[in-house]
């Protein structure tokens, strides 16, 4: 299944929030505040002519730096995740089900992802055939 739903969620945590995303778990050098990004396939379905329905499942783990205003940060974070600026990802994929929870040291955010897409099978190419002594260009 193609995973092009990961660079999407990268790009959008990056432009509006503008802090460090890791798309796999570090052990440490953990730079703080980040956003750690999963992206699981949930279902795809084949449907009529060729298209598939592909669901994602984003998981987001937000850590932020050491402060003493922990919940209203994350209060923040989670008011700008329900803002117009993620009803869709990259401009093009609705976000649905999100979900924002927090507890004493970050903040988890789920959502899914639903896309349509159009599956084409891949023909080979054709080949050039040269008679001998001839080329493709003429004769030169």
């Amino acid at each position: 299944m193609d995973y092009s739903i990961r660079p999407l969620v990268i790009k959008q945590l990056k432009d509006v929030f503008g802090c460090k995303v890791y798309d796999e778990q570090i052990q440490q050098g953990l730079k703080t505040p980040c956003f750690i990004v999963d992206v699981k396939p949930v279902t795809r379905k084949r449907l009529a002519n060729q298209n598939d329905k592909q669901v994602f499942i984003v998981l987001l783990h937000y850590y932020t730096e050491k402060t003493t205003d922990l919940y209203q940060k994350f209060e923040e974070i989670e008011t700008v995740f329900n803002s117009p600026s993620f009803r869709y990802l990259g401009g093009k994929y609705p976000i649905n089900d999100l979900k924002v929870e927090y507890n004493t040291n970050d903040l988890i955010c789920t959502f899914t992802i639903t896309r349509y897409v159009r599956w084409v099978e891949e023909e080979p190419t054709m080949q050039i055939l040269e008679r001998i002594g001839e080329t493709s260009h003429g004769n030169e």
